[in-house]
């Protein structure tokens, strides 16, 4: 449809050019000497024939070099492409009106292969393209590995003896520079042009374009082969296949003249003033005699037709032609002259002189302001025209000067120093227009300025430094401050005194950690959490001075909804689930046991563990871990064959007694028996605690006395040996080699053996 459309245009174009006969010659005519030569160039057409081929460089372009032996008319015939002969060369009607070798295909994988679309994309994910011009249906192709296969073929009826214009645009749509397609165009199996080689970048169109000459021919067999036969890359589009016959739109003609007529132009005057007039003269010699005249520009002559014309021309140079022809050997020669016209000139002068000055204007003395001419003539003896424009300054008022300085500073008049308030002086000068002026001083002195104190407020963040720069001093300040200092004033007045009240204040700042059990009501941010969340922040604006500080809140919550439940309390011992202790008869031996506890619910949180035994039992318990979660029991005395070891788990969620799990350990001891008498009655330590220096009671056991020290790990750290025959009361002890801690003391005598825990610290 769109080659339709272009093709009635044209025609319509066409019928046009013909009536109009756009085609010209340049130069239309031409004189030559004998054995001379004349550039001929056609113009208006795209193709052209010269006829007669006499004295022609050449017949079939657009510019020929004439050479003729003679006076010679010339015709150039100029060509324009006719009516389309192609059937369907947009490809706006799908497959058809041509043949192909190639297989029809939407899918373009295939070498080989081709498909009519809008968009190569659309039929290969490699291939990138549109139609020509952005419009409409194209030709797609896989190029094929097989050599010779047709691509696009059409047979067409021509006239003979008629040239034809073939063309066609070719675009490349996948490969490389060397991959790209080698297109060879043929009509009646006879190559036309030369093999055409596809854009090396991808969806470049370019144009191929070839005449071809019908001559006996009266059908066109259009042939578009690939002689590429690669199988990577080689994949082209074809678009707007042409075919038109070319028909005549112009016939101008042209005539080289040879003779032997030479000429030459003047003036009467080639230099002129504006306004002024002189006559040219064409001067024709070794003719007929018999010749015509053709001046321009003619519209500033009198007659462009006479040899000897009356020329006005304007301000500048102009250059007069003549075109002399010899109507008898119809022989033509160009001649020329060239005219200068100088302007009248005007001359501006601005002057200014004083009251009661005079200015000499060429002999005439003025003193009033206005506007005065004088004419002279200029070196090209045309009108010279001087304008003068005078200014008369009116005399000087005497001038107040009341300059204002600082107290202490002095001021300049004329070189005289003056440093009081209210001096007046005089001084004669001259103004700016170099006329005489007074000067009349008087003097203020000035005290400081004094701007409003500058009361800065400063907030910084919590847990920083303060620190501010001003300005007036270049310093920095980091705590509250009054400061004043004295600087000039930058437009020239007096010093000024800047004065500061400077105030810091830290931003409040307050991190809370929470734990909850199940939800937690905040009172900052007014909302009740049901889950753990941490840095929740809320920040609020506090009025400092004039500016706003932060207060910030920040809450880390955690909500714990686990109540404890202890799994069991277990010896780390595995190997002695029922552990059995002996005190042999005449020595007290202490063990130790280490136990842990274990909860259940593996995310439960524990605060702490609370170590304790049933009944009241004399062995001492030593809790370890991070929440008391293990426990050494130490055995001093004898109990009852069953002793419960109970654990209490804490935390914010168990009921305030914490949730308990029991251990029972089964004891056998033999040896001496207490007979219920107290032990403390029998042996003490006071006091209890202390330093290391204490006081032994042994007042209650008689005989050899033998005392033995423990640490807590059951070590024997000392033996005190003594003997109580007289009942003696106490004996003075101390420990200083030993580091704090908790120890235990065994006693034995005739009465038996009992134990004591003494607390050291210093």
């Amino acid at each position: 449809m769109k080659n339709r459309i272009l093709l009635l245009v044209l025609l319509v174009l066409l019928a046009i050019l013909a009536k109009a006969q756009l085609v010209t010659i340049t130069p239309p005519s031409a004189t030559i000497a004998p054995g001379g030569s004349v550039t001929l160039t056609a113009s208006g057409a795209l193709y052209y024939t010269w006829s007669p081929a006499t004295g022609l460089s050449t017949t079939t372009d657009s510019v020929t070099v004439a050479s003729p032996r003679v006076t010679t008319t010339y015709t150039c015939s100029g060509y324009a492409t006719g009516a389309e002969s192609v059937v369907n060369g947009d490809f706006s009607q799908g497959n058809t009106g041509f043949t192909s070798d190639y297989q029809y295909n939407s899918n373009l994988w295939n070498e080989g292969t081709y498909y009519v679309d809008y968009d190569a994309s659309l039929h290969h994910e490699n291939f990138f393209g549109q139609g020509h011009g952005n419009n409409g249906n194209f030709m797609i192709v896989n190029g094929s590995t097989t050599p010779q296969t047709n691509v696009w073929t059409e047979q067409i009826s021509v006239i003979p003896d008629t040239y034809y214009a073939f063309s066609t645009w070719v675009c490349t749509l996948a490969g490389q520079a060397n991959e790209v397609a080698l297109l060879q165009f043929s009509i009646n199996d006879n190559q036309i042009g030369e093999v055409f080689s596809a854009p090396p970048e991808r969806y470049v169109w370019e144009q191929f374009y070839e005449l071809w000459y019908s001559g006996n021919s009266t059908t066109a067999t259009i042939t578009i082969l690939n002689q590429n036969t690669v199988g990577s890359g080689n994949d082209f589009g074809l678009d707007d296949i042409s075919f038109c016959a070319l028909v005549v739109v112009g016939e101008p003609e042209c005539t080289v003249y040879v003779g032997n007529m030479s000429a030459t132009a003047a003036a009467d005057d080639t230099e002129l003033c504006d306004g002024e007039s002189t006559t040219l003269h064409a001067l024709p010699v070794d003719g007929s005699g018999h010749y015509a005249y053709n001046w321009s520009p003619a519209n500033t002559l009198d007659d462009p037709t006479a040899q000897h014309p009356l020329a006005t021309p304007s301000v500048g140079t102009t250059t007069y032609t003549c075109q002399i022809t010899d109507v008898d050997l119809n022989n033509t020669q160009e001649v020329t002259v060239e005219l200068t016209v100088h302007p009248n000139a005007v001359k501006h002068i601005e002057k200014a002189i004083c009251a009661y000055e005079t200015y000499d204007f060429y002999g005439e003395v003025l003193d009033s302001t206005g506007q005065y001419e004088h004419h002279r003539p200029t070196q090209f003896n045309c009108d010279s025209l001087i304008i003068l424009d005078l200014t008369v300054y009116p005399a000087n008022d005497t001038l107040l000067v009341d300059p204002s300085i600082c107290f202490g500073d002095t001021y300049n008049f004329h070189g005289r120093i003056y440093d009081q308030d209210g001096q007046i002086d005089y001084f004669d000068t001259i103004d700016h227009h170099g006329c005489l002026k007074v000067e009349k001083l008087v003097l203020s002195v000035d005290e400081y300025q004094m701007p409003p104190i500058h009361y800065q407020y400063e907030c910084y963040p919590h847990g920083t430094s303060p620190s501010w720069y001003w300005d007036k001093t270049g310093e920095t300040y980091h705590e509250d401050v009054y400061d004043e200092v004295i600087l000039d004033d930058p437009t020239g007045g007096c010093p000024i005194r800047h004065r500061l009240e400077l105030k810091f204040h830290e931003e409040f700042y307050q991190e809370d950690s929470v734990s909850s059990c199940s939800e937690f009501y905040w009172p900052i941010t007014g909302e009740t959490y049901h889950e753990s969340q941490y840095g929740i922040t809320r920040t609020f604006q506090r009025s400092f001075g004039d500016v706003e500080c932060d207060s910030t809140y920040v809450l880390n919550l955690t909500i714990n909804n686990f109540e404890p439940h202890p799994k069991e309390i277990h010896p780390l011992d595995y190997a002695n689930t029922a552990p059995h202790w002996v005190i042999p008869a005449t020595e007290f031996q202490i063990n130790f046991y280490d136990f842990s506890l274990e909860d259940i619910n593996p995310n439960s949180v524990w605060d702490s563990v609370t170590w304790s035994f049933v009944d009241s039992v004399q062995w001492i318990l030593a809790p370890s871990g991070d929440k008391k979660e293990k426990c050494r029991v130490y055995v001093l005395n004898y109990v009852e064959d069953t002793v419960w070891l109970e654990a209490h788990v804490h935390n914010s969620c168990a009921p305030e007694e914490g949730v308990a799990q029991r251990y029972w350990l089964v004891c056998s001891f033999y040896g001496l028996e207490e007979d219920g008498v107290s032990a403390s009655a029998l042996f003490d330590v006071y006091p209890n605690p202390n330093n290391g220096q204490m006081t032994l009671n042994i007042e209650g056991l008689t005989g050899k006395i033998d005392i033995k020290v423990y640490d807590m790990k059951g070590n024997l750290i000392d033996n005190i040996q003594t003997f109580n025959g007289l009942g003696a009361k106490s004996l003075l002890y101390n420990i200083n080699r030993h580091t704090d801690g908790i120890y235990f003391f065994v006693a034995t005598g005739r009465e038996g053996t009992v134990a004591k825990k003494v607390v050291i610290g210093r």
